[in-house]
């Protein structure tokens, strides 16, 4: 198992949870701060980038 799987089985129910909320109108607004705004999103690196630095980097 990879982390991204496991990720994916912990947020299917959430996103099952929220749908129903959202359907059942149970959603609530919350105002974000600055500081809160202002963070880095962190995405998972891509095949391609994988590969790349399989390939011409040598890491495994």
């Amino acid at each position: 198992m990879t982390y991204t799987y496991l990720q994916l089985a912990k947020a299917l129910p959430l996103l099952n949870k929220a749908i129903k909320d959202i359907e059942l109108n149970r959603v609530k607004s919350i105002a974000n701060s600055e500081e809160q705004i202002n963070n880095a999103l962190y995405y998972h690196p891509t095949l391609w980038f994988y590969l790349y630095n399989r390939w011409f980097r040598g890491v495994k």
